[in-house]
């Protein structure tokens, strides 16, 4: 509230249904002026406090606003409280307030008492004036309150809106076309739901309606604490708890026909024309073609008409029927056209049923498959024309079409056949008309050798590739075709069951040796492709998209900056949604209707653009829904407001990490100059693989790639490079004691949008009869030589397993054979463990929850089958630097001495305290010693730092910089701490000579519940510029230590 010239009262909302009045000057002058920054001081007048005392979760204040129309002195106040009730009072402030009229404390009634929810209430907020609220509960509700007309001292529940399957967080409100009124709420399912509440008409008063929402927004992974429209453009921000603030266009959401601003109009629900003359097939299943032989089947009163395929193309969308009708509806004229008829009187029999179209890249004509085998051409004009028909007499059923630049067209067929049809140009003319081009001629056959219908399809120009995917999940690759002299091919290489038995629905190839499918199981498959003889196709990588049932299309779109996007377009429940997953954003959304409405054609070129064909009405007409969100909208003019463009905003703020705490992160340098990969997992069971590019010190996210989700959460993470192979192998481990290996490909001559190639090579599951909570705390990995690397990982049985993983291989039934080390009876659960490599003897440490540390000398390990390895029967050295859990371990090789070879190792402990412990090992050159008396330690030197953390240490890391050691170390209380090792630590010192570690630097970190830390340092030349420290928790952190 305004109160004097430079002055503003306040009222702030307190925990215990408290309110306070402070008096908050506004500064007129710099405060560089320091006679008068005592003036610019806040300062509370009074409290106000309800008789009723409770804890308060929210609040709401109404009032003190000239646009409400209300009297300044008067501020209503409504409460949501945690014993489920919602209280509203008022507060009476004079017009003339000052600190000597104003008594420090004034005690008032409640005035209404709101009692529903059987939850803890966390959000409340008036609707345009005194006589409505809204609220949202633990209760998992969202109501609607009105204050009765009858008695206007009562305020009762008119509406209740159920859907959120955990606690609302958040609820806002906003009007709709006509006036009506939509709540959206937020919460703890990641979801954000519309509601058009019943009972707020005055017509009609129920308490007990109660209905579901009309529109849901997948917006996060987990929950949605905080929601914001604007009043006066139709966007929405969403705040969650991965750390980003996405924005929505939420126009569609608001329109009773959810029309969408395109193009200078709108487009929305279109009843499609009439057909000119009734379809006279005699079928009664429009999808079946009968003998001439079999009885007449049963006719409908009233012939529906049947769309048979719509197809997008620029401006229009073209719509054929089974009647032989052609339709095409314009965009910018918002008027449908009428073509001539795609079959002629003489080709109307009972077999001709049309199934598919597709529309030539010259939209000069168009082609129609239909379900007797037949393949009708048809020129796109208003006058009779010319019409020709091509029938593959062996095989029945065109479910697709689909064309191969100007001259070829591919025809699918049922039980797994394609035929190549060509169109060869007419020599003797230059126009590009169909009706002057020549005969249509079947070239070629091509087998899948399957049952399935093939639907999808891409074709690799360059390298004369052909790949095919069916509707029972079956991806087919036929090489060189236009070198074959057979007139029926089969398929070179195929993929068994990629998308399990769901249809492929969609594939596109990212380079000539990368390939990516979706289907109808809500997931994206990368394929791994090798031209040669023979031919050869992998599956790479399979992994759900986030927020999809079914993946329908991909598309490739080339950004402003000339960046490659691959987005998708696809299902979750009954909305359709186009994803770019390169910038991992939404597009656009559009609500359908579900079974009664099928999606016909997505286009995205260059606005996204989905339509769907409805059942119709009884007099057999058919509606076409059409939802379209322009990729690069003008700006919009709003009479009375300045102008603004809805793609200044980004999608989302902030990288959207992990949904729940992450708990392991593993940093490292790619093989190109220039960038770094992060690897992390955590409890919401998913796995990230995130590329940074840094240059000038400055750091940018400039990829995120999902790994498969874990069935358990993702509990370590690791990763060793192989400088032959030139790629990275990447582990990830989690419940039921699983372990998951994928090759990172880190090529110099990758193109750049290819430079996240990630396949899966193999797992590891230590025991098939495994408990969920059964897990693999720790894993680590060194490279050994070749495309070899040795795997160790520690389990909360206390077991510790050693692999030999080749990042070439796929693995028969992707299982990658391990070995025990150590049995986990009586053993206590291990929290981390570290790997290294000293003059290719294998040394691991390990530390467990009673605060011991382990060291084991593996020495030789053969590269190969992991059968051929004797392991060691028990560590070479124990020793205790923790009262609890040792929770972290780094290790670096100091000094060489011949054979030995001086080991520094740090620890972190649940007892706050930090260990250093120095010594020397004696390394066996003969592979077959591994026992204790093999290793002989000396030189042992152990510090304990107590009191190092003000909390549990959750991760330490040893950096060497020449000869000076660094320490880097974090706990539980978000402080990351820098020591300095002397280096009397690791060198020959008198007794009695004082060791000293040196904090040097520490910062706290922003994200909470640490768990894990990794650091990698940036050089310059031979000595260390900067070290890059990556901190999880619920969230990621990164933080540069010069």
């Amino acid at each position: 509230m305004d109160c004097e010239e430079g002055e503003v009262i306040a009222a702030v909302g307190l925990a215990h249904n408290l309110v306070e009045i402070w008096q908050v000057p506004i500064a007129k002058t710099s405060f560089r002026n320091s006679d008068k920054i005592q003036q610019q001081v806040p300062m509370r007048l009074f409290q106000i406090v309800c008789d009723t005392r409770c804890i308060t979760y929210c609040m709401a204040f109404y009032g003190w606003d000239e646009n409400h129309g209300e009297s300044v002195d008067s501020l209503s106040i409504a409460v949501g409280t945690v014993s489920n009730k919602i209280l509203i009072w008022d507060v009476q402030v004079p017009n003339d307030l000052t600190v000597e009229k104003c008594s420090q404390k004034k005690v008032v009634s409640s005035i209404y008492s709101l009692e529903g929810h059987r939850g803890v209430i966390f959000c409340i907020r008036w609707i345009g004036g005194q006589k409505r609220i809204c609220s949202s509960s633990d209760d998992r509700s969202v109501r609607l309150w009105k204050c009765s007309e009858e008695n206007c001292e009562i305020y009762e529940c008119i509406w209740i809106g159920w859907g959120h399957t955990a606690r609302v967080w958040d609820v806002q409100w906003c009007m709709r076309e006509g006036g009506k009124l939509v709540l959206i709420s937020c919460g703890e399912d990641g979801s954000i739901r519309f509601w058009t509440p019943t009972g707020d008409d005055g017509n009609k008063k129920d308490s007990e309606k109660e209905t579901t929402p009309y529109a849901i927004i997948p917006s996060h992974a987990s929950s949605v604490w905080k929601i914001a429209r604007n009043h006066i453009y139709p966007l929405l921000a969403a705040g969650g708890n991965d750390g980003s603030v996405k924005y929505w266009n939420i126009k569609s959401h608001l329109s009773d026909s959810c029309e969408t601003k395109t193009m200078g109009g709108t487009i929305g629900t279109l009843q499609i024309p009439l057909d000119l003359r009734a379809f006279t097939s005699g079928n009664s299943n429009d999808n079946c073609v009968t003998d001439c032989d079999d009885p007449p089947k049963k006719r409908n009163k009233k012939a529906q008409q049947i769309i048979c395929g719509v197809a997008i193309v620029h401006d229009s969308v073209v719509i054929a029927t089974r009647a032989g009708s052609l339709f095409a509806y314009n965009f910018h004229e918002r008027s449908w056209g009428t073509f001539s008829p795609w079959y002629h009187e003489s080709h109307q029999h009972s077999k001709i049923v049309g199934e598919c179209i597709a529309v030539h890249p010259s939209l000069k004509f168009l082609a129609i498959g239909c379900a007797g085998g037949e393949v009708f051409f048809s020129e796109l004009g208003d006058n009779d024309v010319h019409c020709t028909t091509l029938t593959a007499a062996s095989y029945c059923g065109v479910k697709s079409l689909h064309w191969i630049g100007d001259n070829d067209l591919l025809a699918c067929h049922i039980k797994g056949i394609i035929t190549w049809i060509n169109l060869e140009k007419d020599s003797s003319t230059v126009s590009n008309q169909f009706p002057r081009r020549g005969t249509p001629m079947i070239l070629r056959t091509l087998d899948m050798r399957s049952k399935g219908v093939p639907i999808s399809f891409a074709y690799n120009e360059c390298q004369k590739q052909l790949f095919v995917g069916d509707t029972r999940g079956n991806i087919a690759m036929f090489a060189k075709i236009e070198d074959a002299s057979a007139n029926v091919i089969e398929c070179s290489a195929q993929v068994i069951g990629a998308h399990g038995r769901e249809h492929v629905n969609c594939i596109l190839p990212l380079s000539d040796s990368r390939l990516l499918s979706g289907g109808a199981d809500g997931c994206l498959v990368e394929y791994h492709v090798e031209c040669g003889n023979p031919s050869l196709i992998q599956k790479a990588l399979s992994s759900s998209v986030q927020n999809f049932t079914s993946v329908i299309k991909i598309w490739s779109q080339r950004s402003n900056n000339g960046e490659m996007h691959t987005i998708i377009g696809g299902f979750y429940g009954n909305i359709f949604k186009v994803f770019d997953l390169t910038m991992q954003r939404e597009i656009s959304s559009a609500v359908c209707g579900g079974r009664n409405q099928r999606l016909l054609d997505a286009a995205l070129a260059p606005f996204c653009i989905t339509a769907f064909v409805g059942k119709g009405d009884s007099n057999g007409v058919n509606e076409l829904h059409v939802h379209s969100s322009l990729l690069k909208q003008p700006t919009i003019a709003i009479e009375g407001e300045q102008n603004i463009d809805y793609f200044c905003f980004q999608n989302s703020i902030g990288l959207s990490f992990q949904g729940d705490t992450a708990y392991a992160v593993s940093i490292f340098h790619s093989l190109v100059p220039g960038r770094l990969f992060l690897l992390a997992g955590g409890n919401d069971c998913s796995t990230k693989l995130v590329k940074l590019a840094y240059s000038n010190e400055k750091l940018k996210v400039t990829r995120v790639k999902n790994l498969p989700i874990f069935e358990s959460c993702s509990r370590a993470t690791c990763y060793s490079t192989s400088p032959k192979s030139r790629c990275h192998l990447l582990a990830s481990c989690g419940g039921k004691l699983s372990m998951c290996f994928y090759r990172l490909q880190d090529d110099h001559e990758a193109p750049q949008q290819d430079d996240m190639q990630c396949c899966f090579i193999g797992a590891a599951q230590q025991s098939k009869s495994a408990d969920i909570d059964q897990r693999i705390n720790a894993v680590d990995a060194c490279y050994l030589n070749d495309t070899f690397h040795v795997v160790i990982a520690g389990d909360s049985d206390g077991g510790l397993h050693l692999l030999i993983v080749d990042d070439q291989k796929q693995y028969p039934k992707s299982i990658i054979p391990s070995k025990l080390l150590c049995s986990g009876i009586d053993k206590r659960p291990i929290l981390c463990v570290q790997l290294l490599d000293i003059s290719n003897n294998f040394i691991a440490v390990l530390g467990n929850t009673g605060g011991e540390v382990q060291v084991w000398n593996l020495g030789k390990v053969p590269a190969g089958s992991i059968a051929e390895y004797s392991p060691p029967s028990s560590p070479i050295h124990t020793y205790n630097p923790h009262t609890m859990g040792t929770n972290s371990i780094s290790m670096v090789p100091l000094i060489h001495f011949g054979k030995s070879r001086q080991i520094l190792i740090a620890t972190g402990g649940d007892d706050q305290s930090l260990s250093l412990c120095c010594f020397q090992i004696n390394l066996s050159t003969d592979s077959s010693e591994h026992d204790a008396t093999q290793s002989i330690l000396s030189n042992q030197r152990l510090i304990v730092m107590k009191g190092a953390s003000t909390s549990s240490i959750k991760s330490v890391k040893l950096k060497m910089n020449g000869d000076d050691c660094f320490l880097y170390s974090i706990g539980y209380d978000q402080n990351l701490c820098v020591w300095k090792v002397p280096s009397n630590v690791y060198t020959e010192v008198n007794d009695g000579e004082d060791i000293a570690v040196s904090l040097v630097d520490e910062r706290q970190i922003e994200i909470s519940d640490v768990s894990c830390m990794d650091v990698v340092a940036l050089h310059s030349g031979s000595s260390i510029l900067k070290c890059v420290c990556a901190v999880v928790g619920q969230g990621l952190q990164i933080v540069n230590h010069s």
